[in-house]
Parts: structure tokens; sequence; C-alpha cells
């Protein structure tokens, strides 16, 4: 009997902790509506005067947040203009406008304890450009234990903010970083310094690549004679990505000077054969591309066939490979290629 006059207490009990936990979400859903609808009409408020001081430079139009709402708002509104605007100028303004009224709330956010604080402080300040805060940046990529997430926001903050010395700091972490993780640090940086690490900075492999694909991506043809030296480095990653780039960018040197990737046991290889393929004649490399689209790895008949389209005969060789060329996988590949509508495709 004490058993069950026990266990209806638990349950009781149990009920009790249960009905305070729907009223404490309860409550905590409504602060949250609440605060985002203020969030909300604080953003219709200041837009147009925000408009008004970064657009057409009015000073007298300059707003400051008083409150936790306003700031967020400010935040919304700025963030609106960093992805559309490309005036220099304006979006100087505006990152002026941020480190001076703001630079004190991401510090504050910076040193505390808590993680994800800290974290969205850095996104801001890597958004924003709050450069004052970068000797803060600095003094926390130099600490034993920080997050990995710390670490590759903070070395991008620096070579977006500071990029000639964002190779020190890279050199102190680059154990606990990915290839992706470097190859976007080095994206933040300018042309330039893309240009002076291929050019002349050649010891360390992953920085190196980075800077090639980087290249690649940008399609940076400036420091081609270089790249054209790398495709004999040592390192078979640095000779393949520096294809890479000639794929992107192109290249005099004639297409029999790259046959070695054509007949690789390396489908990587060969896959890179193909992209550079699409930077000659058609006639020239036509021969090397029908084989390749009966390659045994999709990603090599992928790349052979998207080669194929960049032409404006593409469309027309395409329906000749069709009809004279018994090739199941070739037929699929080139069937699911056009049917993806894809924009590269060019019809006669």
């Amino acid at each position: 009997m004490t058993g069950v006059v026990w266990l209806s207490y638990g349950v009781v009990a149990a009920f009790i902790v249960l009905v305070l936990i729907m009223l404490y979400v309860s409550i905590d859903t409504k602060n949250y509506q609440k605060r985002q609808q203020q969030i909300k009409r604080d953003v219709q408020e200041h837009t147009a005067a925000c408009y008004r001081y970064f657009i057409e430079g009015d000073d007298d139009s300059c707003v400051i947040a008083n409150t936790n709402e306003e700031f967020e708002a400010i935040e919304e509104i700025v963030e609106s203009y960093i992805a559309y605007v490309e005036d220099e100028a304006i979006l100087t303004r505006i990152y002026q406008y941020m480190d001076t009224y703001y630079s004190a709330t991401y510090r504050r956010q910076l040193r505390g304890n808590d993680t994800t604080k800290r974290i969205n402080a850095l996104y801001q300040i890597m958004d924003f450009h709050i450069i004052s805060l970068l000797p803060e940046v600095k003094e926390m990529l130099l600490k034993k234990h920080i997050t990995l997430k710390e670490c590759f926001i903070g070395l991008k903050i620096v070579a977006t903010l500071e990029e000639e010395s964002t190779y020190k700091f890279y050199v102190h972490h680059k154990s606990k970083l990915a290839a992706n993780q470097v190859t976007m640090i080095v994206n933040c940086m300018t042309d330039d310094r893309i240009y002076d690490i291929v050019d002349h900075e050649h010891t360390d492999i992953e920085w190196l690549v980075a800077a090639l694909k980087v290249m690649a991506k940008r399609q940076l043809a400036y420091s081609s004679l270089v790249v054209h030296e790398l495709l004999h480095h040592d390192a078979q990653i640095v000779r393949d990505e520096a294809l890479q780039v000639l794929s992107a960018i192109g290249t005099e040197k004639s297409l029999m000077d790259f046959e070695e990737y054509f007949y690789s046991e390396d489908a990587d290889s060969r896959m890179l054969f193909a992209k550079l393929a699409s930077q000659y004649k058609l006639e020239d490399v036509s021969a090397y591309l029908v084989v390749l689209a009966q390659d045994k790895s999709f990603l090599v008949r992928q790349a052979a066939i998207h080669a194929i389209a960049q032409y404006p005969k593409g469309q027309e060789m395409f329906e000749r490979m069709l009809e004279t060329i018994d090739d199941a996988y070739m037929h699929d590949s080139i069937h699911t290629y056009l049917k993806g509508g894809h924009e590269h495709v060019a019809l006669d």
C-alpha cells in the first residue's frame, strides 16, 4: 500500500514538472516572438535613415542602436547592404560605421565565456571588417586552446584585413586544418597576394595548392609562365592543380605536351586532360574527347561530355556519337547531360 502511495506522489510530481516545463517553453516562445517582432519594427523604422546615411552620405541620418533589438536590426540592415552593394566607397562607410559604434559590443562577446557568442562575434568582425579588433583576433590565434571554428574564422579575418600576416598564423594551426579550409582562407586574399604565393612561395605544398585552386577559380592569367613551370613540380598534386589552372585560363602549349594525362591510369589525370581539351579547337581534340566520353570512369566521361558541350558544334557532335558509337554508358552520360538542361550546351 505504501508503495502505491509513493508511486502516486511520483506521478503527481512528474506531472507538475511537465506542466512547469510546458509553461516555461510557452513563455520563452512568446518572449522570442515578441523580440523578433520588435526587431522587425526596428528594421522598418531605421531602413530609410540607413539608406540616407550609407548610400547618400547624409551624416544627420546616422542611427545608433540603444537596445539589443535595435542592434540586431542594424546588423540585419547592414548585412543586406553588404550582400548586394559593390561600391567600395559605400562599403568603406558601412565598415567604418560598424567599427566606430559597435566594436565594443563585439569585443565583449569575443572576450566572453560563451563559445557561440564568440564565434558569432568573429563572423561579424569578418563580415563588417571591424579592423580595430584585429589585434584581439591575432591574440586569440596565438592561444593553444581555441576551437577549430574559432581558428578557421580567425584566419579568414586576418586574410581579409591583413593578408600579409596570414601565413604566420596559418603555420601555427595548419596541422588541424583540412585542405578545403586552407583554400577558403587563401580565397579571402587579393589577386596580387595569390600571384605572390604562386610566383614565389613554393615550400609549403598545401599553401601553394590552395593558391592554385583560387587562381583557377578566379581565372587569374598573369602568372601563367610560372604555372607552366609548376607542371614539372616534384609533387603530383601541384602538377595536377597547375594543369587545372591552365584548363581555366588556357595555354599556348600543344595539347600533345599533355598527352601523359590522357594515357594515365589515374582517372583524375584523364579528367584534367578532358577539362584542358576545351581550351583548344574542336578539330584538334575531338578524337581525344570521343575516347574519354567512353571512359570507364563516370567523372571522366562527364568531363569529356562537358568539354564537348562548350563548342558551337557540340550538339552536332553528340548526335554523331550517339548514332555511330555503341556504348551504353556513353549514351546514358550524354542523355543525362542533355536532360539536365546545362546552359553550356551550345546549339547551332
